[in-house]
């Protein structure tokens, strides 16, 4: 149980370096938002109605609550399809 709990503070430490550094820069970057996700964080787009989502292919996906609308999070080429300033994480 020890390491299992261990590699969670390893998890957890990496994501606040990578916040502290995200909040320098005041965007959220593809891999900060894909980390995100992985430890359990919840991301937004623009407010809580868009959710980024993770589904069971490993695709990411903008969704919106109110009507189950999707948009990949990327493009073709692997680039986010929105602003990095217009993510956040709850």
């Amino acid at each position: 149980m020890l390491p299992c709990l261990f590699n969670i503070s390893k998890e957890v430490l990496k994501w606040q370096k990578r916040q502290q550094q995200t909040e320098k820069d005041q965007a959220m970057t593809l891999s900060n938002i894909q980390f995100a996700l992985k430890i359990g964080r919840k991301v937004f787009w623009k407010n809580d109605n868009y959710r980024v989502i993770k589904d069971s292919l490993g695709q990411y996906f903008i969704i919106s609550r109110c009507n189950g609308d999707c948009v990949g999070l990327t493009n073709k080429q692997g680039q986010l399809i929105e602003r990095p300033e217009s993510f956040y994480y709850d």
